[in-house]
């Protein structure tokens, strides 16, 4: 090998290990642990301490971790781009031998039970708005699978929170109660009816109505996924049209006009079908039906839960909850 050669390849990999370290150094990780879960923080680095940043809760899904899926959303590296925080709780195997989050316990189906997953995902997103310079008006929250159920839960029992949601793969707020039953849910969707499920986002919420946030909700499924039937995804968005409707007058009368458009995104083994939903004019909802996927992260990075050559999940959600206006 020649010394230009060696010299080049020289040069190649010092500039590869800066921009490894530069993608690093973008990012900073703070850890903490509250009443026995452990949280992970993601925030870019440069950024003025006086800039109020939006965060996102991002929740993982069974038999894996808040690192596993900071990894296969890749989240992380939007995060640097478009300057928002990410707090990723993790569940403890102490509370679920496959670290599935318990979404369909009652005491995860109301506010503020006594050291319930849910308070305690709710305390770490207090713990973050008192320590850091964070955004209260734009926070949401996303999830995959059983957090994506997770999901569902905080955005209508704290819906003062939370100003939207993105569920991946995951299903309705109360759609099921007890082990048994969220089994056949995922399986077979739910037997609550549009209605029941509305009411049911509709009480939770109700005390905190007059603050409410939640306006926005996004919804990714795909049409293969085996695991959680699509049909979950459906009741997700009837229940968010029905939620607003009960919002508007407190009578299920469809008191708000919902007009819907749709449109095609182009992919050789995954297109997908990008429905959205506007709700009178103060709320939206926006359902993606990916082709040929299963019980995947749609688009992100390589990993046992995510298909990188899919949809891209979440630039969809960052756009829709971080990028636009509220």
């Amino acid at each position: 090998m020649t010394g230009f050669l060696k010299a080049l390849i020289c040069i190649f990999t010092i500039q590869a290990s800066l921009t490894a370290f530069a993608d690093k150094a973008a990012v900073k990780q703070d850890n903490f642990y509250l009443y026995g879960q452990q949280f992970t923080l993601i925030r870019p680095a440069n950024v003025s301490s006086d800039e109020n940043l939006p965060l996102l809760v991002l929740i993982h899904g069974c038999r894996i971790n808040a690192s596993d899926i900071l990894k296969m959303s890749a989240l992380s590296e939007l995060a640097v781009q478009k300057k928002f925080m990410i707090l990723a709780p993790d569940q403890s195997r102490l509370f679920n031998i496959d670290n599935c989050w318990n979404w369909f316990s009652a005491d995860n189906q109301i506010p503020n039970a006594f050291t319930s997953e849910l308070k305690t995902i709710k305390a770490g997103v207090d713990w973050i708005h008192s320590r850091y310079s964070s955004n209260k008006d734009r926070t949401y929250v996303a999830g995959f699978s059983s957090g994506a159920a997770m999901a569902s839960n905080l955005f209508y029992c704290y819906s003062e929170t939370f100003a939207g949601a993105a569920i991946h793969s995951g299903a309705a707020f109360k759609s099921a109660l007890g082990v048994v039953e969220a089994e056949q849910t995922l399986l077979k969707g739910s037997k609550k009816t549009a209605k029941q499920l509305a009411l049911s986002a509709h009480e939770c919420a109700a005390p905190r109505l007059e603050t409410l946030k939640a306006k926005k909700l996004i919804v990714v499924h795909g049409d293969k996924d085996t695991r959680v039937h699509i049909k979950n995804a459906t009741q997700v968005i009837q229940q968010f049209i029905g939620f607003m409707d009960l919002v508007d007058d407190g009578k299920w009368n469809r008191s708000l006009n919902v007009s819907e458009k749709s449109s095609a995104v182009n992919n050789k083994s995954f297109p997908a079908t990008v429905t959205t939903y506007n709700i009178g004019g103060i709320a939206s909802v926006d359902i993606v039906k990916v082709e040929n996927l299963a019980h995947f992260w749609s688009g992100g990075a390589a990993h046992d839960y995510s298909e990188p050559k899919s949809f891209s999940a979440s630039k969809f959600i960052v756009q829709k909850l971080i990028t636009e206006k509220p």
